[in-house]
């Protein structure tokens, strides 16, 4: 999902799923615009956007999402 933010298009994190890898369904989020979370609050390090998000297996039946954003306050890509 894209929203704009002064010149910057967002990229926020959305959730679908798939019994046959060809129909999906998309699971709404508790954030308003429907997606999983939103970027950070003004001068957190993810609050210009969110992007490249990654689910990996962690563990038996545990999963994480990473991603980048770009810290404002030391001019570098950062990852969680």
């Amino acid at each position: 999902m894209n929203s704009d933010k002064g010149n910057i298009v967002q990229s926020l994190p959305g959730l679908a799923i798939s019994q046959d890898g060809r129909h999906w369904a998309r699971i709404e989020g508790d954030n308003h615009s429907g997606t999983l979370f939103d970027v950070g609050v003004e001068n957190e390090w993810d609050s210009l956007f969110v992007s490249a998000p990654r689910v990996v297996f962690y563990r038996s039946g545990d999963m994480r999402m990473y991603y980048h954003s770009f810290d404002k306050e030391t001019g570098s890509m950062q990852s969680i």
